[in-house]
């Protein structure tokens, strides 16, 4: 396999019609560069599909009692754009969507559709599915179809994109447009 630092893609400026970034921005040392040699290699009009986590996981109740005496660094958390240089990669960073959305506009790209969305793995709720699913084991068979449409519920809720209420997804997906040149 061949490796390339990620701010340095061996493809020419101008050459992708489609740029994806999935799960890769909040592992770097310099997001806002990778952000810029996205745009490098993006041709103009070109478009850009990037998910990475959202701010909201830090609001989860395992979260918070996790922090009760640790304030500073929940609120780290939370402003995590403020504090990228001092070794926030270590707990895999989740952004504001608002923050995101800035740091692509600020590198020629104009959102077109920002979901905000639950994953099912690495959360809180894939312990509620074990624990559902071991319910149904002692004899509880409506206990799944009940959460099954509470996830739905969330889901139906988060696609409405109701102010507020995307505190409730920890992932967030961006479809983007490049809207300048390469600076």
């Amino acid at each position: 396999m061949i490796q390339h630092d990620i701010d340095k893609l061996p493809l020419p400026s101008g050459s992708m019609d489609i740029v994806i970034s999935c799960e890769v921005l909040e592992h770097l040392n310099d997001p806002i560069g990778h952000l810029k040699e996205l745009n490098r290699i993006c041709k103009p009009g070109g478009y850009l599909s990037i998910s990475t986590p959202c701010v909201s996981e830090y609001f989860y109740p395992y979260e918070i009692l996790s922090v009760l005496g640790k304030f500073k660094q929940w609120r780290k958390k939370l402003s995590v754009h403020e504090h990228w240089e001092e070794g926030v990669r270590t707990w895999h960073p989740g952004l504001r969507p608002k923050i995101l959305q800035n740091w692509l506009n600020q590198n020629n790209f104009s959102v077109i559709h920002h979901p905000i969305a639950l994953w099912y793995f690495w959360t809180p709720i894939k312990l509620l599915i074990r624990v559902v699913l071991l319910l149904e084991k002692l004899g509880m068979p409506k206990v799944g179809n009940y959460f099954a449409g509470y996830v739905r519920f969330v889901e139906k809720m988060l696609e409405q994109e109701i102010p507020g209420f995307s505190w409730f997804g920890i992932r967030q997906f961006v479809l983007a447009k490049k809207t300048g040149p390469f600076e």
